[in-house]
């Protein structure tokens, strides 16, 4: 498997409605070389999957009881796959060409 070069890492604790607006800003993105990975921080019912398929934005969805979001930011560094890491607020919108822009960063910067 290649490695994804972002991970966009997003914890969320019983904030569904602004998660939605979170991942939406990631659908009209070219999110090919990307993984996104939401932490739910024990929201109360607890996140489904299910919830968010008519974005048709593919996610992983993990979950752990609530320990706040220091904690879930690093249990999404532990299982992210990304070269780089974007931790994302579930209430930020991502601008339209976060990634786009990110990758041109990348390219004029090589390590």
């Amino acid at each position: 498997m290649n490695q994804k070069l972002f991970s966009v890492c997003i914890p969320v604790r019983n904030d569904p409605n602004n998660l939605r607006r979170c991942l939406s800003g990631f659908a009209k993105q070219d999110m090919s070389d990307c993984e996104i990975i939401v932490c739910d921080d024990g929201s109360t019912p607890p996140l489904s999957s299910a919830l968010f398929e008519d974005i048709g934005v593919q996610f992983t969805l993990i979950s752990q009881r609530g320990q706040g979001p220091s904690v879930a930011r690093n249990h999404l560094a532990r299982v992210a796959e990304g070269k780089f890491l974007f931790f994302v607020d579930a209430d930020t919108v991502p601008r339209f060409d976060m990634i786009e822009q990110a990758r041109k960063i990348v390219a004029r910067n090589p390590h």
